[in-house]
């Protein structure tokens, strides 16, 4: 038998020494490694939805044993049919009729027409979007809460009324503060399309005696129809995953219960024992159905692309439509967004923050304070160093992994011929169609399974929070590496690899190099969407990684109303100062790119 061992072992040796040789000409193949670390990301993103739907039939945690239906059974209930799914589907469609009303004229006044001040106000409608949501929120409640607004103030002190004429604390100011949010992005989700008009239609039009407002309705606006049902479909999916929209501006009584705040509230309870992780997971799968029908129909629509194609090599003349004196109304309907979107919010916020509730007169210049920005108040509000810090480390390592990802899974899509690049471009669009607040649920259940089989506490990290801003915003990052890459001829690539180079060191030297204002302008809108990313960092918080979105959330949580506003002021600079370093490293790039 000794005999028989040692005549085995050169043979076992040979085996193990085959299996390492067959392993290191795997990898050496020039697709392995891009397509392993292309893998981690959309695997964790495949993993965490179906977690969210397994949630839906266990007891309790995904260690529970034994299987339930009585979360779905409960679907029944009054409470969710008369109240929470109606109240869903109006801040949704609402959010959409507000956005199109306002992107919709405004793209075609600013890319399609000869309006006067178009760069600088192409550069307005691109800073609102610097404004983050729940500091547009907190604006519009002191504006217009049914108590406390300070215009219902102005406007009783004014005329002969008694009660508040207003109130934005319904399912309508929800509707209308969510729609003022995303109306910047729908703006240049519409423009791009509407900029490559051929004008020869509308010129049709014109000379058949179609007036202009006829040719808008019945022949620019079909033209650009994917692109619109490409922004409603965005706007919808966007507006019922958010929470902190309607958390602050109908209060957390419950009084205006949508998808998004229940699903909140299910797992932090007020008495913090009667967790509803099974009602939770249902919550979020009632969100996560709509924005998949709706990614369903938009890829319809973006295979039927081909009819709306307009733009030809054949006499294609871009030019935009001369409007006579109708630039004033043009002009007075931009302003009129420009003011209800960023400057009466943001304006409110800086009075409340100096001068409390006073309402502006002369006297009241008399009675401002600037204590809530002094320096040490400011860090003190904020948490101190260990917050900032948290918050810095979270924007530099979501920016960095995310870039990272988005390279390795563009170039699986766009340099490969691998039969599984179309199901790797379709998992990298998935999160598009998973709300932010959904993915933050998933990992919270991830890591309390985690925390119970090994011991290993993942809850409150800052490492958690980093992956929820990662796998969110994957699907936006990866639309832009593959629009670079696309643009990008391999010959170069064909060179380095005829020299011997590797595959990654070829995409780390030479690829990237030449898409780098891509990634520039992909890594400063992403720095400033983590930056102000309130609700996956409040539903992941804890007492290791709070940052400062959550900070201002709880002073304004906490009644501390002023300070919460010039905390948000803070916000609003710093994700000015993070636009200006990125104006500043392309060299205006950005705001180039985004016009």
């Amino acid at each position: 038998m000794a005999e028989q061992a040692i005549e085995q072992r050169p043979d076992e040796a040979a085996a193990a020494g085959s299996f390492r040789q067959w392993i290191v000409d795997t990898l050496a193949k020039p697709h392995v490694i891009p397509l392993i670390f292309s893998a981690i990301p959309l695997v964790l993103v495949l993993i965490l939805g179906l977690l969210i739907f397994y949630t839906t039939f266990v007891p309790g945690l995904p260690t529970t044993l034994g299987w339930t239906l009585e979360h779905w059974t409960n679907l029944a209930n009054s409470k969710l049919w008369a109240e929470i799914i109606p109240n869903t589907l109006v801040v949704g469609f609402g959010a959409v009729a507000v956005t199109l009303f306002f992107a919709g004229p405004a793209a075609w006044l600013l890319v399609r027409t000869t309006i006067p001040f178009k760069n600088a106000l192409l550069t307005c409608v691109a800073l609102v979007m610097v404004l983050p949501p729940f500091v547009k929120s907190m604006g519009w409640v002191l504006l217009l809460n049914e108590r406390i607004g300070i215009l219902n103030r102005a406007i009783v002190s004014l005329l002969p009324i008694e009660s508040f004429p207003f109130s934005v604390n319904n399912v309508w100011g929800i509707a209308w503060v969510m729609g003022l949010t995303l109306t910047p992005t729908t703006f240049f989700l519409i423009a791009g399309p509407m900029r490559q008009m051929d004008p020869a239609m509308e010129e049709a039009a014109a000379i058949s005696g179609a007036n202009r407002f006829k040719t808008f309705i019945y022949v620019s606006l079909p033209l650009v129809w994917p692109a619109v049902i490409a922004a409603g479909i965005f706007t919808f999916m966007t507006a019922i995953s958010l929470f902190e929209v309607p958390a602050i501006v109908v209060g957390l009584g419950g009084s205006t219960p949508v998808l998004a705040t229940e699903m909140f509230f299910a797992v932090y309870t007020e008495d913090g024992t009667s967790v509803r992780y099974g009602a939770a997971g249902v919550y979020a799968v009632l969100m996560m159905v709509p924005s998949l029908v709706g990614l369903y129909f938009y890829f319809k629509v973006i295979n039927k692309s081909h009819r709306f194609g307009v733009v030809t090599g054949k006499g294609y003349r871009p030019r935009n439509v001369e409007i006579g004196w109708w630039k004033w109304p043009g002009l007075v309907f931009i302003g009129i967004f420009l003011l209800c979107a960023a400057l009466m919010p943001l304006l409110w916020l800086i009075w409340i923050s100096v001068a409390s509730f006073r309402l502006p007169s002369i006297e009241a210049l008399s009675h401002l304070s600037f204590r809530y920005y002094d320096p040490d108040f400011i860090l003190g509000a904020f948490g101190g160093w260990p917050v900032i810090l948290n918050t810095l480390i979270l924007i530099i390592s979501a920016c960095v992994l995310l870039v990272f990802f988005s390279v390795m899974i563009s170039w699986v899509v766009v340099r490969t011929r691998l039969k599984v690049r179309r199901l790797v471009d379709g998992l990298a669009i998935l999160p598009h169609a998973i709300p932010g607040l959904a993915f933050a649920f998933a990992l919270f259940i991830a890591a309390l399974t985690i925390e119970v089989w090994s011991g290993l506490a993942l809850v409150g990290t800052l490492g958690l929070l980093v992956m929820a801003n990662v796998l969110n915003h994957i699907s936006y990052t990866t639309r832009v590496t593959n629009a670079a890459l696309i643009q990008v001829h391999n010959e170069l690539e064909e060179a380095s690899r005829t020299c011997g180079v590797s595959s990654m060191k070829t995409i780390f030297y030479v690829l990237m190099p030449l898409i780098r204002p891509a990634l520039v302008f992909a890594t400063v809108w992403i720095s400033l969407r983590t930056f102000r990313e309130l609700s996956m960092a409040l539903f992941l918080t804890g007492t290791g990684n709070k940052v400062m979105a959550v900070q201002v959330w709880l002073m304004w949580n906490e009644g501390g109303l002023a300070q919460a506003a010039a905390g948000a002021v803070v916000m609003t600079v710093g994700c000015g100062l993070l636009l200006f370093i990125g104006f500043i490293v392309t060299k205006g790039g950005v705001l180039q790119r985004t016009n």
